[in-house]
């Protein structure tokens, strides 16, 4: 069994065993189990998707796809990714799908319409998105770059990088601090080339200055100020959103675990099983762990950004009284609040 770690899973700020994050076994290596469990997570996703919720949906498609690598599950991801106004994701992850659904329908046929609609997408997604094309000069060798939220490997900077339409932000920065940033607007179809040179006499990144220490002034205990109040409204979305991811991911896990605890009760004599289902066993436990993390962060989220988001508000307002309230089941979770 994978030694369980905590990592960050990415743009949800959760902490989840690293395992989870692996990629998923081929669709023709994976067991009757591995494609039960991944065919449910994908149906919890297709009802979030159908909901407009695309947020989470890729969370649990992407939860799918990594019991069982699946193109379908690509291909969904790619679409809630468009829906969000986020083409140039969209795109490559098109691009991911094709391919996997190219090795997919090699092995199983059932997969050329995957392979086909992938296709069909990714050629109306074309014309959609823009194009970045990178010229570096010798001293940006070695440099980091990113073209908005991208960073560019080097291996990808032969390549225009896709981009969604707009105003773009290119940055490349050398480790001893220099750096050029140019700005630029590319259009849906257009290619925009960016010419980037860091001149050797460009000055380094400067290092700030220590604050210079004031003596505190000696002030009755007020409220803060009204600015400082509506600064924690941002952070407030943040930790709610935290949390709201947290849930789905005990959502999905929870169901996971409920799968594989049914099959092993069917399957098991008296409640023994042999030793050739340890596996399961260890996976069912791991989905536990899973949901159970999600559950704490989905709770710890939510509490927090409601907390955030009723300090931020106005001082003037009349006092709130707040309750919450969380009723656990077995991959279920309901969260509900008197304010």
């Amino acid at each position: 069994m994978a030694r369980i770690l905590p990592v960050a899973l990415l743009a949800l700020g959760l902490l989840v065993p690293q395992a989870t994050l692996a990629a998923g076994v081929p669709i023709e290596k994976a067991s009757k189990d591995q494609l039960k469990a991944a065919q449910r997570t994908f149906e919890a996703a297709d009802g979030l998707f159908d909901a407009k919720r695309y947020k989470e949906a890729i969370t649990a498609y992407r939860a799918s796809n990594e019991i069982v690598a699946s193109p379908n599950s690509r291909l969904m991801i790619a679409r809630s990714l468009a829906a969000l106004g986020q083409l140039d994701d969209a795109y490559y992850e098109l691009v991911g799908a094709v391919n996997d659904a190219k090795s997919a329908a090699a092995a199983d046929s059932k997969y050329a319409p995957t392979l086909k609609a992938a296709e069909t997408e990714l050629a109306a997604m074309e014309p959609k998105v823009g194009r970045v094309e990178l010229v570096l000069a010798d001293s940006v060798k070695g440099a980091k770059v990113n073209v908005g939220p991208r960073t560019i490997a080097t291996s990808d900077l032969d390549e225009p990088v896709v981009v969604t339409p707009g105003n773009i932000v290119v940055v490349a920065a050398l480790p001893d601090g220099r750096s050029v940033r140019k700005e630029l607007s590319v259009a849906a179809g257009a290619t925009a080339k960016v010419e980037l040179d860091i001149p050797t006499d460009a000055p380094a990144a400067p290092v700030a200055a220590p604050a210079e220490s004031k003596p505190a002034a000696s002030t009755p205990d007020t409220a803060p100020p009204a600015g400082k109040a509506s600064s924690l409204r941002p952070v407030a979305y943040v930790a709610g959103g935290i949390g709201v991811a947290g849930l789905a991911t005990f959502a999905i896990f929870g169901l996971m675990n409920k799968s594989k605890f049914d099959d092993l009760e069917s399957s098991c004599t008296g409640g023994h099983c042999g030793p050739d289902r340890q596996d399961d066993i260890d996976a069912g436990r791991r989905y536990q762990t899973i949901a159970t993390v999600g559950l704490a962060v989905g709770i710890i989220g939510v509490g927090t950004g409601a907390t955030l988001f009723f300090l931020s508000g106005d001082k003037k307002a009349p006092e709130r009284s707040a309750a919450l309230r969380v009723q656990l089941a077995p991959g279920y979770a309901s969260l509900g609040g008197r304010f």
